[in-house]
């Protein structure tokens, strides 16, 4: 297969120098977003920050067709009760990653990391 074009460019809070303004910086990297993967897990549901920050300026992005989302199900949760639940997720909801085996995880980690890569060459 080709090669993507351009260089991806992975972004996650801990990029955040000491001495930055954590709330500018996330929504800088936001607003230059072309895909964001989300990590869903009752963790990431449960954040005040992520559901009243970060999660409906993604969901917007992709409604306005600036984003795209890949989102992964990482350990079981009530996804289903969220605007998540309105998007493809990048592998089977059946089984999310905490309860596969790690043969099985990896592989599906795998099948995600290219989706990303081809969602990323759609967007560039």
């Amino acid at each position: 297969g080709a090669k993507t074009g351009a260089k991806i460019e992975a972004w996650s809070d801990q990029n955040i120098l000491p001495g930055k303004k954590w709330q500018d910086e996330i929504r800088i990297a936001l607003a230059r977003a072309k895909v964001a993967v989300l990590l869903v897990s009752p963790k990431f549901l449960a954040s005040t920050y992520v559901q009243q920050n970060e999660l409906p300026e993604i969901l917007n992005g992709a409604e306005c067709k600036d984003i795209t989302v890949v989102w992964v199900y990482v350990r079981p949760c009530m996804y289903e009760h969220t605007d998540i639940a309105d998007f493809q997720a990048a592998h089977d909801l059946k089984k999310p990653l905490s309860i596969m085996t790690t043969a099985k995880a990896d592989v599906t980690v795998l099948e995600v990391c290219k989706e990303i890569i081809r969602a990323y060459d759609r967007e560039a």
